[in-house]
């Protein structure tokens, strides 16, 4: 563990140093993983807390639908998770859809819909908008449109106040943005776009 203190306190210090320069806390590295899910990956209590109070979002999840809690889980620290959960991390049924949506596993889906999990406006989380994100830049259209039938609105915004097509564009994710403009999602124009390709 002493072997890596200097590492981690570099961390530390980049994750205050990117805040304080106005980069999110929530930025994800090439792998989909944001600085929060990273130090609940390793079990480390001191930067995930430094990052929570920097702002990072215990609910964002990467592209499996996995969040900081399903790290920390991993790692085995409870202590860890229970502050994940106290922080809004999604947990339980909303967890499962994530990951299933991320997966496309569309029976999985409806079934933690019928068991009574809201996937529309009413839903804790923005969960019906997070896992319809991540269906789509999955490329599993089947269970976008599950989704969508099942009351997620095409033009949803997340807890970041950012549309779907956005996060397709922002994830430079080709497929994803022709498959969300084909079922009729826009551009929330107020969102700062990331990167861009062409179509």
């Amino acid at each position: 563990f002493s072997e890596n203190r200097p590492f981690i306190e570099h961390e530390f210090e980049n994750a205050a140093f990117d805040v304080a320069t106005g980069l999110s806390a929530d930025e994800p590295n090439n792998a989909g993983q944001t600085p929060l899910m990273i130090a609940a990956g390793r079990g480390d209590a001191r930067l995930v807390s430094v990052m929570l109070q920097c702002g990072a979002r215990a609910a964002v999840v990467d592209a499996t639908g996995k969040s900081a809690l399903s790290y920390a889980q991993m790692s085995g620290n409870q202590v860890l998770a229970d502050m994940l959960r106290a922080h809004g991390a999604p947990a339980g049924k909303e967890e499962a859809l994530l990951q299933a949506a991320a997966a496309g596993s569309t029976q999985e889906v409806l079934r933690l819909i019928s068991d009574g999990l809201k996937v529309d406006s009413s839903g804790k989380h923005h969960i019906g908008h997070e896992a319809a994100v991540l269906a789509a830049l999955n490329s599993h259209e089947e269970t976008l449109q599950t989704l969508l039938q099942q009351g997620v609105l095409i033009d949803s915004t997340g807890a970041d106040g950012r549309r779907m097509l956005n996060k397709a564009v922002e994830h430079n994710n080709a497929d994803a943005v022709r498959l969300l403009v084909r079922l009729g999602a826009g551009l929330n124009t107020s969102s700062h776009l990331k990167g861009g390709f062409g179509m």
